[in-house]
Parts: structure tokens; sequence; C-alpha cells
């Protein structure tokens, strides 16, 4: 595998992460300095299948927040003041 996750902790010098970004380069690896969070880099890249689930979950709370601004518009069109 190409990639190489670095993932230092809050103490770790800069120096020593430069150290472990060269040592991944001279072995032919593309090194990515991350946060330490669950699961790898690429398990939280959008896969095709995830981006057409998240863009459609996107298209449908847009299509609620529409139609809630519009009922709520039409609300308050209609009380007087």
């Amino acid at each position: 595998m190409q990639l190489l996750e670095i993932i230092p902790h809050a103490a770790t010098d800069e120096k020593v992460i430069a150290t472990a970004v060269q040592l991944g380069l001279k072995q032919g690896k593309l090194p990515i300095v991350c946060k330490d969070v669950p699961g790898f880099f690429v398990n939280r890249l959008p896969s095709p299948s995830r981006r057409l689930f998240v863009l459609t979950a996107l298209r449908f709370l847009g299509a609620w927040a529409l139609t809630l601004t519009s009922r709520w518009c039409s609300h308050l069109k209609s009380m007087t003041c």
C-alpha cells in the first residue's frame, strides 16, 4: 500500500514527525499526518456509494428545509402586526 498514515501524539516533537515523513518518502510511500481517530483515513473518504448516500440525504434535508421555510413564511405572512 502506498499510503502511510503518521499519527502523532499531542506531545510529539515536530522533528520526529518530519523524520517519519522523510522516512516514508524514502520508502516510496505517500505519508499523511492525521489526528488519532477511529478508523483509517482512506475509510473516512467518501466512496461513490457513500457520496450518493450523502447527496441523497442532503437533497432530502434541503427539500425538507425548503418546505419548512415555505410554511413558516406563509405563517408569518398570515400574522397581523
